[in-house]
């Protein structure tokens, strides 16, 4: 009889912790942990379009900073950050349509989450 508590009890409370873990992620009863997900950072996703995931990143580097970005911080960029009497949005959407110009695109399929890899497509 202990021995039938014991196999039911166990996988019973397994089952009402709600616990379960996908790719990267461990999913508790209110939170998630996604700590161990893929990831990269946004100057990464700027791709051009000749050389999607082998984009020059010196070149743009460059780039980025012909288009107004002054901090280039290892590719986190200061998009949030006021320069010239510009509102932070303004001043992102005139850097991302320099970036455009430039013949750059924003490439999102960065990571496959499902699987938690990198799908090569961005450098």
């Amino acid at each position: 009889m202990k021995y039938f508590q014991f196999l039911v009890i166990i996988p019973l409370t397994f089952l009402l912790s709600s616990c379960y873990v996908t790719p990267g992620c461990i999913h508790y009863p209110q939170s998630v942990d996604c700590s161990n997900r893929k990831r990269v950072i946004l100057v990464q996703k700027w791709q051009k379009k000749e050389t999607i995931g082998h984009t020059n990143t010196e070149q743009r580097r460059k780039d980025f900073q012909d288009c107004g970005v002054k901090q280039y911080k290892n590719g986190v960029l200061d998009l949030n950050v006021r320069y010239d009497g510009m509102s932070s949005i303004d001043r992102a959407n005139k850097i991302e349509a320099c970036m455009i110009e430039k013949g750059y695109y924003e490439e999102i399929n960065c990571v496959d989450y499902d699987k938690n890899e990198y799908t090569g497509l961005c450098n």
